[in-house]
């Protein structure tokens, strides 16, 4: 028995075989969400709740992806997008030309910066890594969070004022999260 060759085999037998590739992705993360979801029903009270409010609503919208994907529908928009083939829009590229895109990219980042300005960046995150991890050691991760990322940030060029914003969101998410909700003091 002969296979056909790839000009004679039907369009949309093509098309079905593609679209099982979103399906297999969705039920994989599916499983995944679902075994986290279980496995946090098994926990104290208080340490179940970030995983479940995570994992809840990741499983419901993982649902909805994977009956969306398994019937095919697909917003004009976004048919426009996948017809035109456009390379910038990975959200809705095929399997093997995510594949492709990731090897052509790995070719490229295989050769490292050099120069000045390159040693110059890399010797300035090191003194600060080890800076934040003194600073972390000696005092509390509330101290040493905030000020190390409010210093990496002005030293990679944001503005003081977008810096501070940051850092004082970074720090009321970690308050709130770790002390106010998981009741874990640091």
């Amino acid at each position: 028995m002969s296979v056909p060759a790839s000009s004679e085999v039907d369009p949309q037998l093509q098309e079905r075989l593609r679209s099982v590739d979103p399906v297999v992705f969705d039920i994989v993360l599916l499983s995944f969400a679902s075994v986290i979801v279980f496995s946090a029903l098994g926990l104290r009270p208080g340490s179940r709740l970030v995983p479940l409010v995570i994992g809840i609503p990741t499983v419901i919208a993982l649902v909805a992806q994977t009956a969306l994907d398994i019937f095919r529908f697909r917003h004009p928009v976004q048919e426009a997008s996948v017809t035109g083939h456009d390379p910038l829009d990975l959200g809705f590229a095929r399997l093997g030309e995510v594949v492709s895109a990731a090897v052509r990219e790995e070719a490229e980042d295989t050769v490292l910066p050099t120069g000045e300005e390159a040693r110059r960046r890399q010797l300035l995150f090191a003194l600060w890594a080890v800076g934040l991890g003194v600073l972390a050691t000696l005092t509390t991760f509330y101290l040493a969070a905030p000020i190390g990322l409010f210093a990496i940030l002005l030293a990679v060029g944001r503005s003081p004022i977008k810096a501070l914003l940051v850092t004082g969101g970074v720090l009321a998410f970690l308050y709130l999260t770790f002390d106010l909700l998981l009741n874990v003091p640091f």
